[in-house]
């Protein structure tokens, strides 16, 4: 929505909400005064209904008494007849009339044509209305009157006389006439038989309220979109008198007009108001689409002391700022194009670790004008980082840089980042501190190097050649840079482990058969070529299918290890240990003659005899080993000679009574070669 459109709409809503509030006093109040007037037209219905029916009651009383007078009588002294129930209930107006006798037959009745077939019923089950309510469960008003026949005793029967509050044969009862000058309509309730009346939609509604044998309260109810009141009647029924609430229609129409008026001169207003106070911003407006449009060259006036001169002095320089801004991410993104172009090219044509993480460190510390840079990975241990490359850090460093390591628990940025994984970027000694191993900086910008959910490395970046502390942009650059650039890292990692795995043994961690006999014909090529000596051990436990018997596999495995680690105690970093096959292993000893073999056949069974198999808490394993040594050229001039020679000495020494070593049977006088083993 532009400001012309806001500025309309705010005005035009000064206006209504006003006039809203207004309107909705004075309808308020106009419903209001309507409900409480219909309230009473309601109660003054009620009114009516009931002195009605108490008129109902009294024509029925004098029926009945009629009735009885000219039951009780007998003969005439003109000597007519008494007069009929039929010809009472005509002169009286009543809906019924009959005479019982004291067992409650009817004895003689009348009903007009097409009465129900429960007319007798009503007569015989209802109450005397004088006594209570006054109608009957099925709709009428019944008086019943007691007679003695002239000269009897007692009572000889009863006239009963009905007046129908309900549809009743051809008369049509009060039911509809009983409300006759009100606006009220009336709903029958009568339990177990259909309403009737002039209302019977709402006879759900109604019976809520006004339930059977309920009490007869005058109060006047709101029931939905209604006002209501009952009356009480004989049987639990309930005669409920009703109008519909009034709703002012003309009051809220002529109230729409206004408000419509109103609303259409509130808009003109609020547009010309807000016209006038935009004026001054067209030209703002046109620069800024301009500068939407890319066009970043526009500037406006900065006439001073104005809102809008100080609008155009703010606009003017984020414009500069924008043209700055836009340059910096031009170059930036320039050199990660060509850091990723170098990436690719340095994959495409090597696994090596250092030019990859070279690549990385350059392209970060070029795209953000860095002064210097390091690349630091996480140790497999976990406790610790170590420098991968480094850029710039002469001087900002005390000691030597490629000895640098950082423990995970340290307080300084590398740590903190490498911890928590949270990018770090700030001023040096105002948004953190450097630890005191750290380079020394004012700014720094670090970033973790993330790998299968855990961190692998962090990229610091210290200050910045134009003096700008790194910002945003940089972080989300390097960010990304460094998320892509890790899949690469992790790649020659992977190439670098599976190479690793394809030759080494799972269990011992020692190197493999396979590499050990691609060693040892090197090494033969070697000692054949500059006529140096090369020894051959081929060592094998002394019964060791008794441990997994005795003790379980899992326990000969950790039987296994342990042999392995006291064997790489006492060998040089050049020999090559492998483990062969089972319980059997093989020692490759580059320049070492049969003394030194010797010596060192020595030293590992010395090493293995002298203390038992096993860590605090397990069962004590005893071990003893076997060893065969073969030397070339003295034993073998070949890889399978020497291993041939060195297996055959080694079950030698096993049926020699084990724990010992012998030495191969020698060749034909072979060539001296003097050396000893370093």
């Amino acid at each position: 929505m532009s400001l012309r459109a806001r500025l309309t709409a705010a005005f035009t809503i000064a206006v209504l909400i006003p006039l809203a509030l207004a309107g909705v006093l004075v309808l308020g109040s106009v419903t209001h005064s309507a409900d409480r007037r219909i309230e009473a037209s309601v109660a003054a219905a009620r009114t009516v209904g009931v002195a009605r029916l108490q008129a109902a009651c009294e024509q029925a009383s004098a029926a009945a008494s009629l009735l009885a007078q000219e039951s009780a009588g007998g003969p005439r002294a003109d000597g007519s007849s008494p007069a009929t129930p039929d010809a009472i209930r005509q002169a009286t107006g009543v809906d019924a009339i009959a005479r019982l006798d004291l067992s409650g037959a009817i004895v003689a009745s009348s009903y007009p044509a097409g009465a129900p077939s429960d007319a007798a019923a009503r007569l015989l089950n209802a109450n005397d209305c004088r006594a209570g309510r006054v109608a009957s469960v099925l709709g009428t008003v019944v008086a019943r009157q007691p007679f003695r026949a002239a000269g009897a005793s007692g009572l000889s029967g009863t006239a009963v006389a009905a007046v129908s509050i309900a549809a009743f044969g051809a008369n049509p009862g009060i039911l509809d006439q009983l409300l006759d000058g009100t606006a009220a309509r009336t709903t029958l309730l009568l339990p177990g038989i259909n309403p009737t009346g002039s209302d019977v939609e709402r006879a759900g509604e109604f019976a809520a309220h006004f339930p059977a044998n309920g009490p007869d309260d005058a109060k006047v109810k709101s029931v939905g979109g209604f006002f209501a009141s009952g009356i009480a009647l004989q049987g639990g029924a309930q005669l409920v008198v009703s109008e519909p609430k009034a709703r002012p229609t003309g009051v809220y129409m002529a109230f729409g007009v206004g408000a419509l008026v109103l609303l259409l001169a509130a808009l003109a207003a609020g547009a010309y108001f807000a016209r006038r106070v935009t004026f001054s911003l067209n030209e703002l407006i046109g620069a800024a689409r301009k500068v939407v449009a890319g066009d970043l060259s526009p500037s406006l006036a900065e006439t001073p002391g104005t809102e809008i001169g100080e609008l155009g002095a703010a606009f003017n320089q984020l414009t500069r700022s924008l043209r700055e801004t836009t340059t910096d991410l031009q170059l930036t993104r320039e050199e990660l194009r060509r850091g990723v172009s170098r990436l690719g090219n340095v994959l495409s044509g090597t696994h090596d670790l250092d030019r990859i993480l070279a690549v990385i460190l350059d392209t970060a510390v070029a795209s953000v004008r860095a002064e210097a840079g390091v690349l630091l990975l996480t140790a497999s241990s976990g406790e610790s980082l170590y420098i991968g490359v480094a850029r710039g850090l002469d001087g900002r460093i005390d000691g030597d840089t490629a000895t640098w390591t950082v423990s995970t628990g340290g307080n300084g940025v590398v740590a903190r980042v490498a911890t928590t994984g949270v990018v770090v970027r700030g001023v040096v000694g105002q948004d953190f501190s450097l630890a005191s191993d750290e380079p020394r900086a004012d700014l720094v910008l670090a970033v973790p190097m993330r790998s299968a959910g855990r961190i692998t490395g962090v990229l610091c970046l210290y200050d910045r050649t134009d003096g700008r502390p790194f910002d945003e942009p940089d972080v989300e650059a390097v960010s990304d840079f460094v998320n892509q650039a890790t899949s690469a890292v992790d790649n020659v990692l992977m190439h670098h482990e599976t190479q690793r795995l394809s030759v080494t043994d799972g269990l011992t961690g020692l190197w493999n058969r396979r590499y050990a006999s691609r060693a040892l014909e090197r090494e033969v090529e070697r000692s054949q070529r500059y006529g140096h000596p090369l020894s051959v051990l081929m060592l094998d436990l002394d019964r060791f299918k008794q441990v997994n018997d005795k003790h379980g596999h899992q326990r000969g495995d950790a039987v296994l290890i342990e042999l392995a680690a006291r064997v790489r105690e006492v060998v040089r970093e050049v020999d090559i240990v492998a483990r062969y096959g089972g319980e059997e292993f093989i020692l490759i000893l580059p320049e070492t003659d049969l003394a030194g073999a010797r010596l060192l056949s020595s030293r590992i069974l010395d090493g293995i005899r002298v203390r038992p198999m096993g860590g605090p808490g397990e069962e004590a394993i005893w071990m003893t080993t076997s060893i065969g040594v073969a030397v070339m050229p003295t034993h073998g001039d070949s890889a399978e000679s020497l291993i041939r020679a060195a297996d055959t000495a080694l079950y030698a020494a096993k049926s020699s009574g084990r724990d010992t070593f012998r030495i191969a049977a020698p060749l034909d006088p072979p060539a001296e070669v003097s050396s000893s083993r370093h």
